[in-house]
């Protein structure tokens, strides 16, 4: 009876390792991700609840309001700061911005930084604003921590009272902290210091976060601990600081060798990223990761994911691709050690499934557009496995 439930995980495991391998390759053939309809010509207010606001221009955000003129002469109408969830301008859609999303979708965040650097040198304030936010977002995503953190700094200071004061607060917090830079501790202060106005409570949450990052960047994983579950951020009111705080605490859990809180956060999260695919797919790779070492077979299925849904960027398809192809390499190799596998024709014929579903998945992720490591590392894995038959 043992025996017998053994086969049948074993071959429910195969089925759903086949079966998910090959709908990735018939995705692949397919052409991969959808690509996003062009954003409409006005600007678009979108609120936390009630209907999107289309207008010819936004005016100004500050800390207290958002100014819009639904049309050119029409008089300025105004909505509370907090009951904004974003603002897309007209202006993203095209020249500079929307040249460097692109970069950053297929992964070339040094390019996706000057793009938007030159982006933020326009003349009105939300170009400076929202260039300079895109800037940072974009070098902190390619690990240049410091000038990320200056970024930021240039968001701040191009419109001190802007909405996004708080966020670019915190960001800029929390590259200094990776960049080990002792402003960190001042930005800290000044994120507590916002607490005690009308802000409250969301300002000291930051606050607590960029403590974490400094207490994880000095190797106190005690404070750390401290500092990380005092950061309580909401996903309704504050979706932007939530998810990149909890994304990288996932990744700070995973990276000292906590894989299970890492799996735990991202399990929290995913539900609520169900209407926003980009960020699911973050959180996928970051699961992915952290089961890697705990639950291989788990890690593959979360990394096969990334390559069948239709969302993520290039270079996380490129990771995912690489990730899952070590996993099955490693897979067949155990199979193919154990004398059993001989003597069953099928379980042979599964070694070689997966041996060439490898090959495929590495091939792909080493043909890939992007910059990243992932790349590399596979190359570097097809090259040394034996001439395929």
């Amino acid at each position: 009876m043992l025996i017998f439930f053994r086969e049948a995980r074993m071959t429910f495991r195969s089925q759903l390792l086949t079966s998910i391998f090959m709908t990735a390759c018939i995705t692949s053939v397919a052409g991969g991700a959808a690509v996003a309809a062009d954003l409409p010509e006005r600007d678009r207010i979108i609120q936390r609840s009630g209907p999107v606001i289309e207008a010819s221009e936004v005016v100004s955000e500050t800390t207290e309001s958002v100014t819009y003129k639904v049309t050119a002469n029409a008089q300025p109408g105004t909505k509370r700061s907090s009951s904004i969830m974003r603002v897309e301008y007209a202006g993203m859609k095209s020249g500079n911005y929307r040249a460097g999303v692109e970069a950053l979708g297929r992964g070339a965040y040094d390019e996706a930084a000057d793009r938007f650097h030159q982006f933020a040198t326009g003349e009105r304030e939300w170009e400076r604003v929202y260039g300079s936010l895109a800037e940072g977002d974009a070098l902190e995503i390619g690990k240049h921590y410091a000038e990320a953190a200056t970024a930021f700094q240039t968001a701040l200071t191009s419109a001190p009272k802007h909405r996004l004061v708080l966020d670019a607060t915190y960001r800029m917090g929390m590259n200094q902290a990776w960049a080990k830079n002792p402003a960190a501790a001042k930005t800290v202060d000044e994120l507590s210091l916002l607490s005690k106005g009308t802000i409250g409570q969301p300002a000291e949450s930051r606050a607590n976060a960029v403590r974490a990052a400094i207490a994880l960047v000095a190797g106190n994983n005690l404070k750390f601990d401290e500092y990380a579950k005092k950061a309580v951020l909401r996903p309704t009111d504050e979706p932007d600081a939530w998810f990149h705080f909890n994304l990288w605490l996932a990744d700070a859990y995973r990276t000292t060798g906590k894989s299970k809180d890492a799996s735990r956060i991202i399990d929290s999260m995913l539900p609520t990223l169900d209407a926003d695919p980009a960020r699911k797919a973050q959180a996928l790779g970051i699961k992915g990761l952290a089961l890697m070492e705990t639950d291989p077979q788990a890690a593959m299925v979360e990394m096969l994911k990334l390559d069948v849904l239709p969302f993520g960027s290039e270079e996380q398809r490129c990771e995912a691709r690489m990730n899952a192809g070590k996993l099955m390499l490693v897979e067949a190799k155990t199979l193919a050690a154990n004398p059993d596998t001989a003597k069953d024709e099928r379980k042979s014929a599964f070694v070689k499934e997966l041996e060439r579903g490898a090959r495929m998945l590495l091939q792909a992720a080493s043909d890939s557009l992007t910059t990243h490591p992932a790349k590399d590392q596979a190359e570097t894995l097809l090259q040394s496995l034996p001439v395929a038959p």
